[in-house]
């Protein structure tokens, strides 16, 4: 009934009953389960830094 089972998570506490519903389910009909986890990436207003390893100094990057 189930061959494949896409379970969205980001690997908090809340979603680990989801999973065990879905490792239930998978268990029971043979299935295989594929985790979900988006990352937004960061905003263009975010200031992005780098090190110079030379001086150890934060240098900001141009965006």
């Amino acid at each position: 009934m189930f061959s494949q089972i896409l379970v969205p998570t980001d690997f908090s506490k809340k979603h680990a009953s989801p999973l065990e519903i879905a490792t239930n389910i998978a268990t029971k009909y043979k299935s295989t389960i594929h985790l979900l986890h988006v990352v937004e990436p960061p905003s263009l207003n975010t200031r992005i830094f780098t090190t110079n390893w030379k001086n150890g100094r934060r240098n900001r990057c141009k965006t």
